[in-house]
């Protein structure tokens, strides 16, 4: 991987600053992966999970209380998200991988095969929208999911980092961005947005299908702690 010659914090060098915005969403897009991977069970490996692991929803709980054992007939069902939603999420987050894979191969091409800083972070960039392309089809959920939460956060944090130091550089050296990258950069920011804004209306819970609150409750933390 090329590294810059520029000490690692350097808020001028343009080397630093791309992995800078590259590298934080790609470390939570990895975890929010290497979290769905099962792991023994010991307090740590609980409390590196616990920010990612979804609630259980009450119809999620009834269905665990009130199936039959005789009939093996599920009363409650596990609720599904709408079938928009996960198209919206994970084709999104595909635009996103594929718009990031085309640029890079542009500068590779163009760089005669060399890999510059530039067409590694973008790649860097390209794989940490694979987890937001996977989770919403193989794990579906109805109620807002932490993961994506997390990994749409650090992406917008990412766009705002680099529509920071472009402010900084006209600001300092009155160097004026092109308008293909600027424009590109708008783009993407506006997607990630929208992203968050999907999550954020998603319900954090949903009600019951049977008033028996207590009963779940009761019957949920005598099987988990009885």
């Amino acid at each position: 991987m090329p590294l810059c010659s520029a000490p690692f914090i350097s808020w001028t060098d343009s080397c630093t600053r791309s992995y800078v915005e590259a590298l934080p969403p790609f470390i939570a897009a990895v975890l929010a992966a290497l979290f769905l991977i099962p792991l023994p069970s010991s307090p740590t490996s609980r409390a590196l999970a616990a920010p990612f692991k979804p609630y259980l929803t009450i119809p999620e709980a009834e269905a665990l209380v009130l199936d039959d054992p005789n009939t093996n007939e599920r009363v409650a069902v596990k609720p599904r998200p709408p079938l928009w939603r996960t198209v919206c999420l994970s084709g999104l987050a595909m635009a996103e991988l594929i718009a990031w894979v085309t640029l890079a191969s542009y500068q590779l091409v163009a760089t005669h095969g060399e890999f510059t800083y530039s067409t590694t972070t973008d790649i860097i960039r390209a794989i940490s929208w694979l987890s937001a392309v996977l989770l919403p089809i193989f794990r579906p959920m109805a109620t807002a999911p932490y993961d994506l939460f997390a990994m749409y956060l650090f992406q917008a944090s990412s766009r705002l980092f680099h529509f920071s130091t472009v402010w900084y550089d006209f600001q300092t050296t009155s160097v004026h961005p092109s308008f293909l990258g600027f424009a590109g950069h708008g783009v993407d920011l506006v997607v990630v947005t929208f992203l968050l804004v999907v999550v954020l209306r998603m319900p954090i819970d949903l009600p019951g299908s049977e008033i028996i609150a207590e009963q779940v409750v009761s019957r949920t933390l005598c099987s988990q702690y009885g």
